[in-house]
């Protein structure tokens, strides 16, 4: 559901998965056009679930990936980043005939990835 204009719009909101979600006014006018949305980058402990969900979904055995390490390559990487790396390493693994994704993988093609957002 929207925010009213006249909501206070420094408050800070969680998203499904736990990434933080701020907004912020930035003009002394409190009309809809004047807002824009500010949202963080994930933290590692939600990188891991990130990728831990998008594996699962994908029927992967979640037993043998590092996600620590999978997090930690992904620092400034968005959900949709993520998700897609994971997508790329599920195709990979399927064109190279093996029968699971490996943290090897991931990291290669975390390797030839950039994210969508740069800072």
């Amino acid at each position: 559901m929207p925010i009213p204009c006249s909501a206070n719009r420094s408050a800070k909101a969680r998203t499904t998965c736990g990434a933080r979600l701020n907004w912020r006014k930035r003009s002394a006018r409190a009309c809809c056009g004047s807002t824009n949305w500010y949202v963080d980058f994930h933290t590692q402990a939600e990188r891991e679930n990130i990728v831990r969900i998008h594996l699962k979904k994908r029927i992967q055995r979640l037993r043998r990936i590092d996600y620590a390490q999978l997090a930690q390559k992904t620092g400034g990487f968005t959900g949709a980043d993520i998700e897609l790396v994971v997508k790329e390493a599920v195709k990979q693994a399927f064109v190279d005939n093996k029968t699971d994704v490996s943290t090897e993988l991931i990291l290669k093609v975390i390797d030839a990835t950039s994210p969508l957002l740069k800072m």
